[in-house]
């Protein structure tokens, strides 16, 4: 991950627009101190309004920001962007979530 930047890709899909889910990239600011939550808030209000996604507490309690990050279950608010693995950090939803 870049210094300054990190690269977030969401699981996209508007069933009544897309044939299939995709991936979307997004650059957001990287904070040592951040966690997928704020890079996803981030998003949402200086990006792109139209992402949607579930959260609730932001103490890692009640698990309603769950989500798929490098290919395994997290929680999105308990999960440091400097934690991760991959340069493109990938973020999808659970499968039980609708």
């Amino acid at each position: 991950m870049s210094q300054d930047l990190a690269t977030i890709r969401v699981t996209r899909y508007r069933p009544e627009k897309d044939s299939k889910p995709y991936f979307q990239e997004y650059k957001v600011p990287y904070r040592q101190d951040m966690v997928v939550l704020d890079a996803l808030n981030y998003i949402k209000t200086e990006i792109d309004g139209s992402l949607t996604y579930r959260w609730s507490c932001r103490m890692g309690v009640c698990g309603s920001c769950g989500a798929n990050i490098d290919g395994e279950p997290k929680l999105t608010c308990a999960s440091f962007l400097h934690d991760s693995k991959v340069e493109q950090l990938p973020s999808s939803p659970w499968p039980t979530s609708p």
